[in-house]
């Protein structure tokens, strides 16, 4: 790295409310300027004071339970140009984005996504304390120097300090059946930071964009799109843009009686011959009828795995509890022939940590991701911005970029896609080479 790291935690007093008032309430903090920002980390501490079980999950937040006990995250700005938004998601999000952009989860957000997303049918939270780490990171961790120095937040050169935003979910909305108690929530937060020196800024002013400070203007928004009930046609979601994308996020809610991510919201979820499977649908990026990428979801799982962390599932027994383990895994109870069974797995980070099926010796890939600033199997290195999805052309000639594909139909609580991507703004040619 070329500047020094500056790691500082705080306190915000509107974080910490008495016990568990902030819950359901939205608290915002102003962040300190003083130097551009790497990375944010929001520790949620927690204890769970009655155990939560929730059957048939009606909602995406019921399905994740305390995972997203941080309900929705807002970072915005004023760079004196124009105040916006850089960052605005769920809090789950950012621990899936951190899983496929990011190297790994810690061991107690592990611990807590496995607890919260591991047993079919019925999520159940025992009594116990939990800490959950969820990390914004203002520049992707794919990124090297010399590239990294200018992708920090340079809120050092804004006249307004930024606002970090929080929106703490219900009980109620965490959890379908009146159970759970939570005592009390801690909140703090980690800045960690770099330390410009004027060499430093005069280069990236000297060699700059869009942005005359030298630093490239980003954003990290997600966008929800429901499947209309009773439609099994082929549907059409129109990405945000204009921008040059690094990545996509796609997260799957499949919707029915109950909302599940054990399978894909596609008809042919591919768990079994019956259901297609090695036939499933056909999914695509597409901008003006022409075809950018096409997969079937267990692709992108599969190419997301190549540089994941993780060793094969051990064989099935019979277990009463759910286990953790020192290493972030857990003994995990799945359905299979109408009795308790586990499965023991390491990798409860790449999402969901459930299998796909009783039969299906691997797990959907309704948590999937596209890496356009590098090749998404080596784990190379990114310092260099050619290979990006131009969503600026498309834009400029009245075009869309769409992710097209066909839901299965369902008649009550819809199917959800949730899309989210490092987006960059502004004249990025001179860091591409053709």
């Amino acid at each position: 790295m070329y500047l020094d790291r500056r790691i500082n935690f705080f306190n915000p007093p509107q974080f910490n409310l008495a016990t568990n008032s902030i819950l359901g309430t939205t608290q915002r903090w102003s962040i300190d300027r003083t130097w551009p920002i790497e990375d944010i980390l929001i520790f949620v501490n927690f204890d769970v004071t009655t155990g939560f079980t929730t059957t048939s999950p009606t909602t995406p937040d019921m399905y994740d339970n305390i995972a997203q006990i941080l309900q929705h995250v807002n970072l915005s700005i004023n760079d004196g140009r124009q105040p916006r938004s850089v960052v605005d998601c769920n809090g789950i999000a950012l621990l899936e984005y951190q899983t496929q952009a990011g190297f790994n989860l810690d061991q107690a957000t592990n611990t807590l996504v496995n607890v919260s997303q591991s047993v079919v049918g019925a999520l159940a939270v025992p009594v116990g304390k939990y800490q959950a780490c969820y990390r914004i990171p203002c520049v992707s961790s794919r990124v090297g120097e010399p590239m990294r120095t200018r992708m920090y937040l340079p809120v050092h050169t804004h006249p307004q300090d930024p606002v970090l935003t929080l929106q703490f979910n219900t009980l109620a909305g965490m959890s379908a059946v009146s159970t759970g108690a939570i005592g009390t929530i801690r909140v703090d937060v980690v800045l960690i930071r770099r330390v410009p020196t004027a060499a430093s800024e005069k280069m990236l002013r000297s060699t700059a964009g869009s942005n005359p400070t030298g630093y490239i203007d980003w954003d990290m928004i997600e966008t929800p799109f429901q499947v209309p009930l009773n439609s099994g046609a082929e549907q059409r979601f129109a990405l945000p843009v204009p921008g040059n994308y690094m990545d996509l996020l796609f997260r799957q809610y499949k919707g029915g009686s109950a909302i599940d991510r054990t399978k894909h919201v596609d008809t042919d979820v591919g768990d079994s011959i019956a259901n297609n499977l090695g036939l499933e649908t056909r999914w695509r990026l597409e901008t003006g009828g022409v075809t950018v990428s096409e997969w079937r979801w267990k692709h992108l799982r599969t190419i997301n795995d190549f540089t994941r962390p993780g060793c094969p599932t051990a064989p099935l027994f019979t277990v009463t509890p759910t286990l953790p383990l020192p290493n972030g895994g857990a003994f995990v109870a799945i359905a299979s022939a109408g009795s308790s069974t586990i499965a023991l797995s390491n990798q409860p980070t790449n999402f969901p940590s459930a299998m796909q099926a009783a039969t299906a010796n691997y797990r959907a890939g309704t948590s999937a991701y596209l890496d356009f600033l590098t090749d998404g199997c080596s784990g190379d290195t990114g310092n260099e911005l050619g290979s990006l999805l131009d969503c600026n052309t498309p834009a400029n000639n009245g075009l869309k970029m769409e992710l097209v594909g066909t839901p299965a139909s369902v008649s009550s609580n819809a199917s959800v896609i949730y899309t989210m991507g490092r987006r960059l703004f502004g004249d990025i040619s001179r860091w591409q080479k053709f």
